[in-house]
């Protein structure tokens, strides 16, 4: 038990304590002056050294400890009971909470808790009020505590550290204003009972701490250390925890992915540096981002170096922005704000990223359910950004949990968040029934490999090769689908129908497959007249103007021919970003764009039409990465999408296997079958609810046909898209501006 005779300011009333809670408003700065020096000394017995403004710095209701009556309780009602029961002056024992225990006692000591402080018996004064005189007339120094001088020399409050409570004042270690110190009195009292300065509040900078204890020092950088090493290994944790779901694990880390993330920021932002600056958190964000980018986009770089580059670099920044714009909020605001900001900043940044020029959104936090559509059939009315606002919810619900993880009532929050959204999926998932309209489709893969056999190999008879594989769908198929750039020639789109391929795969289809069509790729070209007339895109040769597209081509028997050009382009390997603007300077370059060039986009989602009237729309690789993106198709009337790609350049890694994947996450949103050929894998068919029927693994060669429900009905996110991404934008926006309102208001001393 705290001995209350020798702490100072034991004797204040607790009725004066609840007149301090109601002070004025808070300031940022830890560093400010608590109060003016010309204060009355009739005061000093409450408030004398304490920052008023400090002392509501601390959220309501925010603890330290487990007890509701331990030090750093925010409640009125419990506040007085506080006091008796710690012995401490009344207002200094409320403000440590934040500006002791949370900012720079730990900047030296941060290896502990404020529960534990409290559990190491603190002792906490006020200067002012027992013994502000540093000297005597006779040069000698008084000691800390030791009487009731009246003599005012600055305003401050000290806070010393394992300091035994039942030792007399005369005993207890000197305060000598952090200057070194020759009285042996003062050595002998501080290997005696092992205290130390841990800051002045007015100042709060660690350099005032009196030290001389080689041992403590070292234990001092020990502390600082084991917590430079926690929060690493918290970095590293929300790394591999983000990374799981894209290397073949559960998506179920997700939920818990951005909590030691968050942990890192509430633990930086509650601490100083040496300097009383705050610490800097932006070091960890951005080293968590980028490490989780490279761990699951690597392989891009098997085609494009500059892809995984360009992926990192814009996908890092916008995600560190993201959270640092919530770390700047938390620092200054209540904490439901920061919670919407980080909440809607992150999603407007998924939108962001999914729809701006530079846009390879493949660690959207939805696209992590690739693997486990069953958890995700509401997809159908919130696309894949439902999916990121479900994993950022329950995470904050997690961490909050976690913070006071001792109350088991904690945890009903997050456990509802987590499990409501994910039973009301199985539902959905076990009561959905396709309709009964059927269609019958093979998919072949040919399994040519890109590298060392595509372009050793001569066109015809890379040709005849893929004709006995479609030789092998039934007569009544519907449609053939055959992966992205099987026909590898460069066609004029003027004289498609004139080329010896075309020629060839017209006369397969009147002779063996009368009643289908034929869904391949190919590289097309399109002249233009001259330079006014091409598109940015467009590039010259020998005078000539004209863009190149990967295409789709559909074709039947009669002599037209369906092209679909493709529109979402692979950054770096594709399409260079904002290449209207660069290709001004392009006399800098030698080449701009990717490996092939900069192409032309796509701007209309072409559905075909078979024969026997099956509305099929041809999606090109990437373009499934788009969920909003790939909705025009099925608005633009297609019944089943087939998928064409060519995940030969990314070898046998994550990246052909999430590709399939993503497909399934598709089908869920626009409640459509879809047929997806890959020329060396992952082939196959996926139904409405997201399950694979069929699929032809990575390096196989062959052909697969099934029967796949046809549907006309359109769901919710097919009819309106990306909604939530949508209101996140705006809710982040108006919170931003609410939060400049605020901080104003404040500053201005408008509200508390």
């Amino acid at each position: 038990m705290v001995d209350r005779e020798h702490v100072a300011g034991a004797e204040a009333a607790p009725e004066k304590v609840d007149q301090e809670s109601q002070g004025g408003p808070p300031e940022d700065s830890a560093s400010e002056e608590s109060y003016d020096d010309e204060k009355s000394p009739s005061q000093a017995g409450d408030v004398e050294g304490f920052d008023r403004r400090n002392f509501e710095n601390c959220e309501e209701s925010q603890d330290i400890g487990n007890d509701q009556h331990e030090i750093g309780d925010r409640k009125a009602e419990n506040r007085s009971e506080v006091l008796r029961k710690a012995g401490l002056a009344g207002p200094v024992a409320a403000d440590l909470t934040d500006r002791i225990f949370q900012q720079d006692g730990h900047a030296y000591d941060n290896d502990r808790d404020a529960s534990e402080h409290f559990n190491d018996n603190h002792v906490v004064f006020d200067e002012r009020e027992h013994d502000c005189q540093r000297k005597q007339g006779d040069g000698s120094e008084k000691r800390v505590g030791g009487g009731g001088s009246q003599t005012r020399y600055e305003p401050r409050t000290l806070a010393f550290a394992q300091c035994p409570l039942d030792a007399h004042h005369a005993d207890r270690p000197q305060w000598n204003g952090g200057q070194k110190s020759d009285n042996d009195s003062f050595q002998k009292n501080f290997k005696t009972h092992k205290s130390c300065v841990f800051t002045e509040i007015s100042q709060l900078r660690p350099r005032n701490l009196s030290c001389k204890s080689n041992k403590y020092n070292l234990s001092l950088q020990n502390r600082k250390s084991e917590k430079m090493g926690k929060r690493i290994l918290c970095l590293l944790l929300s790394v591999a925890l983000f990374s799981i779901p894209w290397l073949g694990g559960t998506s179920l880390t997700l939920f818990v992915a951005f909590v030691p993330l968050l942990w890192i920021q509430s633990d930086v932002a509650a601490k100083t540096g040496r300097k009383g600056k705050p610490l800097r958190f932006w070091p960890y964000a951005v080293a968590t981002f980028t490490l989780w980018w490279l761990a699951t986009v690597w392989w891009v770089g098997f085609a494009a170096v500059i892809g995984v580059v360009a992926a990192t670099v814009t996908g890092t920044v916008l995600m560190s922005g993201a959270f640092l714009i919530y770390h700047a909020v938390w620092r200054r605001a209540k904490r439901a704000l920061a919670y919407t900001v980080l909440v809607s900043g992150w999603i407007a940044y998924e939108y962001l990223f999914l729809n701006g020029e530079i846009s390879f959104p493949w660690l959207v936090l939805g696209n992590g359910f690739s693997m486990d559509v069953k958890l995700v059939q509401w997809y159908e009315y919130t696309g894949a950004l439902g999916g990121s606002l479900w994993v950022l919810v329950v995470n904050l619900l997690v961490f909050e949990a976690w913070k006071r993880r001792r109350e088991p009532v904690r945890w009903i929050a997050p456990a509802v968040a987590l499990l409501l959204p994910a039973v009301v999926s199985l539902i959905m998932y076990a009561t959905y029934e396709e309709p009964s309209e059927r269609t019958k489709i093979t998919v072949v893969q040919p399994n040519i490999d890109p590298y060392h056999e595509k372009f050793v190999l001569k066109q015809s008879e890379q040709n005849e090769l893929l004709i006995g594989l479609m030789d092998q769908a039934p007569q009544d198929a519907d449609l053939i689908v055959a992966p992205e750039t099987a026909i590898d020639e460069y066609f004029w789109e003027e004289y498609l129908e004139r080329t010896p391929s075309m020629l060839l795969f017209h006369d397969f289809i009147r002779q063996r497959k009368p009643g289908t069509m034929v869904v391949t790729g190919a590289n097309t070209y399109v002249p233009y007249d001259s330079e006014e007339t091409a598109s940015p895109t467009a590039r010259e040769r020998g005078g000539q103007w004209y863009d190149v597209f990967n295409t789709a081509l559909g074709l039947d028997s009669t002599e037209a021919i369906k092209i679909h050009h493709k529109g979402k382009l692979v950054i770096g390997a594709e399409m260079l970003p904002y290449y209207s603007v660069i290709r001004k300077w392009k006399f800098l370059f030698v080449d701009l764009g990717g490996l092939s060039g900069q192409i032309g986009y796509g701007k209309v989602r072409e559905v075909f039409t078979a024969p026997g009237g099956v509305r099929a729309g041809p999606a090109i690789c990437y373009e499934a990465v788009y969920g909003e993106y790939f909705t025009e198709f099925v608005r633009n009337g297609a019944q089943v999408m087939c998928v064409i790609s060519n995940d030969g350049w990314w070898r046998d890694t994550p990246g052909h296997r999430y590709l399939f994947a993503y497909s399934r996450l598709r089908a869920v949103e626009n409640r459509r079958s879809i047929a997806r050929s890959a020329n060396t894998g992952i082939s196959g068919f996926i139904d409405q609810r997201g399950d694979v029927l069929q699929k032809l693994g990575w390096d196989q060669r062959g052909a697969l046909t099934d029967s796949l429900s046809l549907n006309d009905r359109m769901t919710f996110y097919t009819r309106y898209g990306d909604v939530i991404g949508r209101v996140s934008s705006y809710v982040f926006v108006l919170g931003l501006l609410y939060f400049m309102a605020y901080r104003f208001r404040r500053k201005s001393h408008i509200v508390d």
